[in-house]
């Protein structure tokens, strides 16, 4: 007998939660028709709660029915006008700024960092003549004022000083000896200006057998030995190229038999390239002054002699 009273009890809960059900979601007496089920529709977001910098917010939307649904509106995060100014090798850095929305401010501090230095531009190299001595390339740091050469890598001062050399030489128009240590030079070359203000040379008419190109004409740099400069030299047998020189062009030196010693001031970066194609050039090592006057005894058509820093 209590077994079916339950059953009897169950089955009219569930109806009476039916009935519920229809009551609410049913479109008696709408224009869906009679017992038709109803669809929800809901209306616009509204605000119920605003999010903040740093606190979740909440909306709202309910159907006409009466049920509601609500939705998490995630924290705005902080929008911080920030101003950086970074360590240095003696000074500590910052952040620091104040958030447009909620006006917290803040400021974090960045430690000393020993490796920012503030080099600045580079001092371009001063060279040695056969006078004076020269000034490397170098940075300065305005923060420490240490020195650095043109790589970055840290260096005294004493570093900077580049020795006398007595093969920097410097030859006015129309003379004969350096204008610097009086030195008598080789007469009768050929100077040619440059577009970008320097000096290419060629062999003219000088007849001497040990040549020495000096680094400056006319105040100007010599740069570059031109195309065919000493081609068929008969007399050449030794030439001094100043570290001024940075190119010399085809058949500078071809069928100058008698050539057996030639004198790099600057023996590194020189490459021999065939036309401008520098997949094709290849490292020459310039210290051995017998093997440079062979190699470019035979330098002929196309190839060039560059050197790179």
């Amino acid at each position: 007998m209590r077994r079916k009273l339950i059953v009897v009890f169950l089955s009219v809960i569930s109806a009476l939660c039916l009935a519920i059900w229809f009551a609410a979601c049913s479109n008696s007496g709408n224009n869906y028709g009679e017992g038709t089920a109803h669809i929800h529709s809901f209306g616009n977001w509204q605000t119920v709660k605003e999010a903040t910098c740093t606190a979740a917010g909440e909306k709202m939307r309910a159907c006409s029915c009466g049920l509601s649904e609500k939705q998490t509106i995630p924290a705005l995060g902080h929008d911080i006008n920030e101003t950086y100014i970074p360590a240095t090798c003696q000074n500590k850095g910052s952040k620091s700024g104040t958030c447009e929305r909620c006006k917290e401010q803040f400021y974090e501090e960045i430690e000393i960092d020993p490796s920012a230095h503030i080099y600045g531009e580079l001092v371009k190299e001063v060279p040695a003549t056969c006078a004076e001595e020269g000034v490397r390339a170098y940075y300065k740091c305005s923060e420490c004022n240490k020195y650095f050469d043109k790589y970055k890598k840290e260096i005294t001062e004493q570093d900077l000083v580049l020795p006398i050399n007595e093969n920097f030489h410097s030859l006015n128009k129309g003379e004969s000896k350096c204008a610097d240590c009086g030195t008598p030079l080789t007469t009768g070359l050929e100077f040619t200006f440059l577009e970008d203000d320097t000096y290419s040379v060629k062999k003219g008419t000088a007849t001497d057998s040990n040549i020495i190109i000096p680094a400056k004409y006319s105040g100007k740099t010599v740069t570059v030995i031109g195309e065919s400069a000493f081609e068929d030299c008969p007399s050449l047998e030794s030439i001094t190229i100043p570290a001024s020189v940075t190119s010399i062009g085809e058949w500078a030196f071809y069928g100058c038999e008698r050539l057996t010693s030639v004198i790099f001031e600057n023996t590194t970066g020189w490459k021999v390239l065939q036309g401008s194609d520098m997949s094709n050039a290849e490292d020459v090592i310039t210290d051995d002054v017998t093997q440079n006057a062979t190699q470019l005894k035979y330098t002929y058509t196309y190839y060039y002699w560059m050197r790179y820093e």
